[in-house]
């Protein structure tokens, strides 16, 4: 048996992961025809004029109904004018003009983005799904498992934020006396889930795939998207603009390396509602905060945080199957990357982790196990996910010399004796 090239630390095989982003399978189908000028100038065209003509006409429905409710129906055009000044105007926080500002990020700025992405997916004559998931079918497990995971990962970041920015009272308490006003403010924060999948269908759907169109190295597609979204915010506050920049580049992580947008819009949108919840209430006139040591450790907090969650998915076999999330939706490590320099064999020659991915599994005998898809290094042990032939669960093996006696490299096989104790749980 060959001796097995192992990897060199945790920053090796991260930067493998990182280098690998490239050939997710979220990119896959990316052709001549996704660099076409014309095309691509008439999505953009296009688009942006279809989107422009829908988030007026939502506009004017929200704010028509926010007239009324607010009592300024019998003034007419005069009234609306009054609500629209409300509106926007940072001093008014109650409960009525705030539910209506989310309204207006959910169904203004929503509708802009998502009419934007359909028009452009027409012309471009790819279907919408393409911008959404490499997946079969859209993962909404995987966009709860989203939320609920950016939660966690975020309480350090909110409690932080309460402890040392001085304020006392939660948005979400003191949006309303009543227990009931309370309530009505934290259903209507859900409004910024699909508020959220719509940014992430344009700038991690859409265009991250027609910036990967032209192969640009995997640090710059990411980096590069994320600069994009945050100056698509009209934000351009340092702290602002940092903090948005390291996010987008965090959901881009997520979308390349999970296959889709879905994980990324649960974890923006998750970020949102807690903020308006715990933080502020959602105000339409931007703030100006100045960049301080404190707020970029918070970035940088959030950032690994980011990391950290979308890597549990990746690992954590019983999360990644109920989020419905298959291996071959995974971005591929680059193994040029991750392979370090050959330790001393253990059983004569060497090969790298990577040689034995695909080869068939075969027991002593000779019969069929199945085929090698995935190799694991967990606690200093190597493991092997072997895929059943008849399409029954996967399970591992140990890569030992009990477990794996003969790895034959040129003959495209390997012999595993399947022990008594090896998994299923895939």
């Amino acid at each position: 048996m060959k001796g097995v090239v192992r990897k060199k630390g945790a920053l090796r095989e991260m930067a493998g992961v990182w280098s690998g982003l490239g050939g997710s399978a979220f990119l896959a189908g990316l052709g001549e025809k996704d660099r076409a000028p014309l095309r691509l100038i008439g999505a953009v065209a296009g688009g942006l004029v279809a989107a422009v003509v829908a988030a007026v006409a939502a506009w004017c429905l929200i704010m028509v109904a926010f007239t009324l409710i607010s009592g300024q129906g019998a003034a007419g055009l005069v009234g609306m004018g009054r609500a629209a000044e409300a509106l926007v105007d940072p001093a008014q926080t109650g409960l009525a003009v705030t539910v209506a500002r989310l309204a207006v990020t959910s169904l203004v700025d929503g509708g802009f983005l998502l009419v934007f992405a359909a028009f452009a997916a027409a012309v471009g004559r790819e279907p919408l799904h393409r911008s959404i998931t490499a997946a079969p079918r859209v993962r909404w497990r995987l966009l709860l498992i989203g939320l609920g995971l950016a939660a966690v990962a975020l309480i350090p970041i909110i409690v932080a934020e309460r402890v040392f920015g001085g304020e006392t009272t939660l948005p979400v308490l003191a949006i309303s006396p009543s227990w009931g006003g309370r309530a009505l403010y934290a259903a209507c924060s859900l409004l910024l889930i699909p508020a959220a999948a719509a940014e992430e269908l344009v700038f991690r759907g859409w265009l991250l795939r027609r910036v990967a169109a032209f192969a640009p190295p995997s640090a710059i597609l990411v980096i590069l998207t994320a600069i994009l979204f945050a100056a698509a915010h009209f934000d351009f506050n340092p702290d602002a603009f940092l903090t948005r920049v390291l996010m987008g580049a965090g959901f881009a992580y997520m979308t390349l390396r999970l296959g889709g947008i879905e994980f990324s819009s649960g974890v923006h949108a998750a970020n949102n509602m807690l903020i308006v919840l715990f933080l502020e209430p959602l105000n339409l006139q931007a703030e100006h905060p100045a960049l301080s040591a404190f707020s970029l450790l918070e970035d940088i907090t959030l950032l690994i945080g980011y990391f950290l969650i979308t890597e549990a998915v990746v690992h954590i076999p019983q999360l990644r199957r109920w989020a419905g999330v298959r291996r071959e939706e995974l971005s591929p490590p680059d193994n040029k990357t991750m392979d370090s320099a050959i330790l001393p064999a253990r059983y004569g020659e060497e090969y790298t982790l990577s040689e034995l991915i695909g080869l068939a599994a075969i027991s002593p005998d000779g019969a069929a196990l199945g085929r090698i898809t995935g190799v694991e290094s967990l606690c200093a042990a190597d493991f092997l996910e072997i895929q059943p032939a008849d399409g029954s669960p996967s399970w591992w093996s140990p890569l030992t010399r009990e477990a794996v006696p003969e790895v034959r490299i040129a003959a495209g096989e390997i012999v595993v004796v399947r022990l008594p104790e090896m998994s299923q749980d895939v």
